[in-house]
């Protein structure tokens, strides 16, 4: 057999490069075969881009919610208006009705049917609880049926509706010194004069108010107070005046002893009356005025008396015997007859 060489083999043995491993060929093959993304000019980032989306959502969401609240709240509202109107148009549909009661009843009041008056306000006040006006004529009408408790009540509330009517203050006025309660009428007829001169009333004249608490004054022996509320009276009358303003101003000055003032006072009501009787051709309005004519005519009388004119004092005496005759009244016709025998 052949020997073998010994002499070692010149050819290169190349030795087969190890495998990679696995796992790094498979890293390094999704390295190459992942695009690279390429910056575009002006992008955001995508997590930017998520962020302004939900805000701009977020502000769409919360303008369709204002939109819904707008709407709702404009129907709630026209809803209300409507709502508020139809009770407008109620209350002012009440209160018409209610004035025309109310009318009703004034006439029926000034033609002295008074239950009617009373039935009427009632019917006003049931319409519209707050017609003070129905209340004070019901309180009126109360207080001429002599049912002093239903007038003090009505009158009482038609103030605490109307803290500002002169009419019920001088009505309650009217009814305290009915019920003999002279400090609370006069209490009464101050409130009235204040709240008059804040807000007239045509039913009621300044001059009334004025007269009647001179009458108080007169009442009350405040004999000053009485002369200034009885001029004020008389001032405002203007071609209208009372004779009984001009008597109660005689009687106040009688007590002071003014008695020239005095006499002035009553010739002034005597020539009144005798003006008022020529244009008023009710009889028994005339027979009234000449009563208080031929009181007038003694009371000066007697003043004539104090002053020493005795010539003008048979006068006057002379003019109440001729009354008297005139209205039939022969007690009064003896009386004087006898004055007039004793004084001459």
């Amino acid at each position: 057999m052949p020997k073998k060489s010994m002499k070692k083999s010149t050819r290169r043995v190349v030795k087969k490069p190890a495998a990679p491993k696995k796992i790094a060929a498979t890293a390094a093959v999704k390295q190459i075969a992942k695009p690279v993304a390429m910056p575009i000019a002006g992008a955001k980032p995508a997590h930017r881009a998520r962020f302004t989306l939900y805000v701009y959502w977020v502000i769409i969401l919360f303008f369709v919610s204002a939109t819904f609240y707008i709407l709702g709240r404009g129907h709630n509202i026209l809803v209300k208006h409507e709502s508020r109107g139809a009770e407008i148009e109620m209350v002012q549909q009440a209160q018409s009705a209610s004035a025309e009661l109310l009318e009703m009843g004034k006439n029926k009041l000034l033609g002295g049917d008074f239950p009617g008056a009373v039935i009427d306000m009632t019917a006003a006040i049931e319409v519209d609880s707050n017609n003070a006006l129905a209340y004070n004529y019901r309180g009126e009408a109360y207080m001429a049926e002599a049912n002093y408790a239903a007038a003090s009540s009505d009158l009482d509330y038609a103030i605490v509706l109307d803290p500002e009517s002169s009419l019920a203050f001088y009505d309650r006025a009217l009814l305290n010194i009915q019920l003999g309660n002279l400090d609370a009428a006069m209490f009464d007829l101050n409130s009235a004069l204040e709240v008059f001169g804040r807000r007239p009333v045509e039913v009621l004249a300044a001059r009334d108010i004025y007269s009647k608490r001179a009458q108080l004054n007169l009442w009350l022996k405040n004999w000053e107070q009485a002369i200034s509320d009885y001029s004020v009276a008389l001032n405002q009358s203007g071609s209208d005046p009372s004779d009984e303003d001009f008597a109660g101003r005689a009687d106040a000055y009688t007590a002071l002893g003014m008695y020239n003032e005095a006499i002035n006072d009553y010739m002034s009501a005597i020539t009144t009356i005798s003006n008022t009787i020529k244009n008023n051709e009710d009889a028994a309005t005339r027979i009234n005025m000449s009563r208080r004519a031929m009181s007038y005519f003694e009371k000066n009388a007697a003043l004539h008396v104090q002053i020493g004119d005795l010539v003008s004092a048979r006068a006057d005496l002379e003019a109440a015997n001729t009354l008297a005759a005139a209205l039939n009244d022969e007690d009064t016709q003896l009386r004087i007859q006898g004055l007039l025998e004793s004084m001459f």
